[in-house]
């Protein structure tokens, strides 16, 4: 695929998707740090960033917000796909200095952290109806889509269809930019290259761009998962696969590899304590999730993840005893 001249005809970030190697390709204005002149900078022309089918969707819904410096690594991979198309208004110049550019990235967590931690709480919500969790497992996710889309009316992502479209011809395989006329009426009626017509889908917001990526997961009958170890979405090969492959908290190990050699269900099993100190990670992390909105539960989550990984080490190292670990897991074993 010729992607320089794909790139050439963008004016926002565009996505296209290609079935049949289970891929999306997104086009962007990429924003990177120069060492030379140690200045954040915007490139003059998009670029391509070609992954798995869902990898954006996944980045998204499974970014902690909250905390600043996983939104800075989501915002420098993605850029302004998390802003709008009035992005200019809040991006002045083409460069800045790193004082600025972090005074810049403040001023767009500031703007945006609500309604990105919103998203991600309605697509919570989508997911857990027609995934995760679905009350009518003989229908299909997309017919269960359409009963959300249709009946809860709270659920403003789910009418967030702000799409420009692209539609073009292509060589099949081969670069077109700067042939000239004759070049490319030869290379037509080569026989082994063939027109083709390419269709390219471009969100005008975050949230259209959500939806448009929510749609492919479900379409595309893509397996999507909840860890059983680390509480993140992941993509599996198959139905049965209960971890994934990121590193478990508190552990320099993945969750699958935990999970295929049962060391870690066995320390729990072992001891009671560390079963329920997951226990209660898992049930705040799930509220705090859903439910963006209740800062009770979100700082609830926040003071447990941060305050509980130095109890759990001390328990673990023997600093603290047993009593005294179960006596900090009573104050905080409470709904929120």
């Amino acid at each position: 695929m010729d992607y320089e001249y794909l790139s050439s005809v963008f004016k926002y970030i565009g996505i296209l998707i290609n079935n049949d190697l289970k891929q999306e390709i997104i086009y962007y204005f990429p924003l990177v740090f120069s060492e030379k002149s140690s200045k954040y900078m915007f490139k003059t022309s998009y670029v391509v960033l070609k992954q798995p089918l869902g990898t954006f969707f996944i980045d998204f819904i499974n970014a902690d917000f909250d905390n600043i410096e996983e939104f800075k690594e989501f915002f420098l991979k993605y850029s302004s796909s998390i802003l709008d198309k009035n992005y200019k208004k809040i991006l002045k110049k083409d460069e800045y200095s790193e004082s600025e550019f972090n005074e810049l990235l403040n001023k767009i967590y500031d703007k945006k952290l609500s309604s990105l931690k919103k998203i991600q709480g309605q697509v919570d919500e989508i997911l857990d109806y027609t995934i995760i969790h679905p009350r009518r497992k003989d229908f299909t996710p997309i017919d269960r889509l359409l009963v959300l889309q249709t009946v809860h009316e709270n659920l403003t992502l789910l009418r967030n269809n702000n799409m420009e479209t692209l539609t073009f011809y292509k060589l099949n395989n081969v670069p077109i930019s700067n042939k000239t006329e004759n070049e490319l009426y030869d290379l037509i009626k080569a026989n082994e290259h063939r027109v083709e017509k390419i269709t390219v889908s471009i969100p005008t917001s975050i949230e259209s761009l959500i939806y448009f990526s929510l749609l492919n997961v479900l379409e595309n009958n893509l397996i999507l998962k909840v860890c059983k170890n680390c509480n993140n979405y992941f993509f599996a090969n198959n139905s049965k696969t209960e971890y994934c492959n990121n590193i478990a908290p508190y552990s320099d190990k993945p969750c699958i590899e935990i999970g295929r050699n049962h060391s870690f269900m066995k320390g729990l099993n072992e001891d009671a304590l560390l079963e329920r100190y997951y226990k209660i990670y898992h049930r705040k992390a799930t509220l705090a999730r859903r439910n963006p909105d209740i800062k009770e539960y979100v700082k609830s989550f926040d003071n447990y993840k941060k305050f509980g990984k130095i109890k759990l080490a001390d328990y673990k190292s023997k600093s603290i005893s047993k009593e005294e670990f179960k006596i900090w897991l009573d104050k905080k074993d409470k709904f929120v």
